[in-house]
């Protein structure tokens, strides 16, 4: 008798966790806005994007992101698309740890004294990870890394930043 009783504590606490994490999966956010600095290392260089992107969840596991970039270079006009997806580590989407990929396209244009000297169109894929924290219910915090391969010359690259999300 004494074996029926643990057993069925075991089982109403499994039912109870499941159908609490139901419920907590329910009351996560589905979309999160957000804006922050990336910095793109290729080689010796140095380049800072000034970023704003929407992340919008799947599933409890995968979200689709997308991002918008100006570079904040002198004399140069940066303009960068992303679109990538993540899978999150723990069905916890869109917070915690989580790893991706990712494909961009960036235009630059070279001014001098106001006339186009130079202007390049190049495209980007390759790996990315990075932790999303909720600090309040709607606030996050994230810093990301990626790396990638870019054409027209670049090569590999890192790409280093951190954003500040609100959620819907």
């Amino acid at each position: 008798m004494k074996k029926k009783g643990i057993c069925l504590v075991l089982v109403m606490m499994l039912i109870l966790g499941v159908v609490g994490s139901t419920a907590l999966a329910g009351n996560r956010p589905q979309s999160v806005f957000s804006g922050g600095l990336s910095m793109l290392l290729p080689g010796g260089v140095t380049i800072t994007y000034l970023d704003a992107g929407y992340e919008r969840s799947l599933s409890s596991g995968l979200t689709f992101h997308g991002e918008a970039g100006l570079g904040l270079e002198s004399g140069v006009t940066i303009l960068r698309g992303l679109l990538g997806i993540k899978k999150y580590l723990k069905p916890t989407a869109p917070e915690g740890l989580w790893i991706g990929g990712f494909a961009s396209m960036d235009y630059w244009s070279v001014n001098f004294f106001g006339i186009e000297i130079l202007s390049e169109t190049f495209f980007g894929f390759g790996a990315e990870a990075g932790y999303k924290y909720f600090f309040t219910p709607n606030l996050s915090v994230e810093p990301f890394a990626r790396a990638g391969y870019y054409t027209s010359g670049v090569g590999f690259a890192l790409s280093l930043g951190a954003s500040i999300g609100y959620a819907l």
